[in-house]
């Protein structure tokens, strides 16, 4: 959405299709990046945010509550909402029940009391800002549509970062073109200031960006999710859900196990777990399949990695345990791209730098939008002028 520094007839034919391209989807799809940025600013806040609302435990060195107790007091708290995950933060004493589309219950880990309405009303405001920025807050068929726009506004997105240096980088390089580009100028108004500013906060933040979209391009599309595979000598997954460890049959009349169970299983293969996270199907009936548990480490390497665990409900054995060093080179590279793309894979330093940079897209669509409003206004005026001239005067 950059704007040329003169007239198109000066430019060469590719340049001038370049720009016109640019330009054009720049302008078609620059509300959703816009919207996109914005939602991905907010969403680096989270976690601080979190933090900052969430009540301390009352009771730090009192042991917690079993897993299913804590369920059972959110059941109650929320009656019909059926839990499909718990997480224990080892940190802050908390358990976070989600309950789906319903939001969640937060407790107190070691008492099982409600942290009262603050922190689960803005952890669901946070969830409604994720919603929005994923499939812009469709639901049900639509959430497909939600989400192919998103994906197609983010590979439009990486196609911007990718032309906008061609258009960017002066002709000549001298003192005073570089300055134009790369630093604020001061006084400048209307199209002088858009113009400046698009450029300069266009090439300090192209990097981030670019990292930003093409992992969101990644995630958004199976086909770049099986480019990463193949270009790191990987298979790609298979369509569809991951396959889950089978279960031997359980003997007649047998019943699941506490979840608790599974917990310290999970504990025990992890000592120094950090946060803990069991997945529930509410949809399981009365064949429950493997559970699933996933813990964070402290001083983990990388920060974001994780130890993923299934066990068997009815004998709490364990089937299978997945660390990050097992995972193959395509994973790998998959899962720093996840991170990647909210900043979390190099910490709050990370986050911040990937929050700056989406405030700095929301610029970039705000001055590129007022830079086409106003070529396209001078181009009106200017055919206005010359269809006033040519027009034969009344008898």
């Amino acid at each position: 959405m950059s704007a040329p520094s003169g007239p198109d007839g000066g430019r060469s034919l590719p340049r001038r299709v370049l720009f016109w391209t640019h330009l054009g989807l720049g302008s078609l799809a620059g509300l959703v990046i816009g919207l996109l940025a914005l939602t991905g600013a907010t969403l680096v806040l989270q976690r601080p945010v979190m933090a900052l609302v969430t009540p301390a435990t009352a009771r730090p060195d009192a042991p917690w509550l079993p897993v299913d107790e804590l369920l059972s007091r959110a059941r109650t708290a929320r009656p019909g909402a059926g839990p499909t995950a718990i997480t224990l933060d080892r940190e802050g004493g908390t358990a976070w029940v989600a309950l789906g589309r319903a939001g969640g219950v937060g407790l107190d880990g070691h008492t099982g009391e409600l942290q009262g309405t603050r922190a689960p009303a803005v952890r669901a405001a946070f969830q409604k800002v994720e919603e929005l920025h994923r499939w812009l807050l469709l639901s049900g068929d639509g959430r497909e549509v939600g989400e192919a726009i998103v994906g197609a506004a983010t590979l439009v997105f990486l196609f911007l970062g990718l032309t906008g240096p061609f258009l960017w980088l002066p002709r000549r390089w001298t003192a005073t073109s570089v300055r134009r580009i790369a630093l604020f100028g001061r006084g400048l108004r209307g199209r002088a200031r858009d113009w400046n500013w698009h450029h300069v906060i266009g090439i300090w933040c192209l990097p981030v960006l670019l990292v930003l979209s093409g992992s969101g391009v990644v995630m958004a599309y199976r086909w770049a999710n099986d480019a990463v595979f193949r270009l790191a000598g990987s298979p790609p997954p298979s369509p569809g859900r991951p396959a889950t460890p089978k279960l031997e049959a359980p003997a007649e009349g047998a019943a699941p196990l506490p979840l608790q169970r599974v917990a310290e299983l999970a504990m025990e293969r992890v000592p120094a777990w950090r946060e803990l996270t069991v997945r529930l199907d509410p949809a399981a009936g009365r064949r429950p399949g493997p559970v699933q548990v996933m813990v964070r480490e402290q001083d983990a390497r990388p920060r974001f990695a994780a130890v993923q665990l299934w066990a068997d409900p009815f004998s709490g054995k364990l089937l299978r345990e997945e660390r990050y060093a097992d995972l193959s080179t395509g994973r790998k590279i998959r899962v720093w791209l996840r991170f990647l793309h909210t900043g979390e894979a190099l910490g709050w330093a990370g986050q911040l730098v990937a929050g700056i940079a989406s405030l700095g897209a929301a610029v970039l669509v705000w001055t590129g939008l007022a830079l086409a409003l106003r070529r396209l206004a001078r181009s009106w005026r200017a055919r206005g002028a010359l269809g006033s001239e040519v027009e034969p005067s009344a008898s």
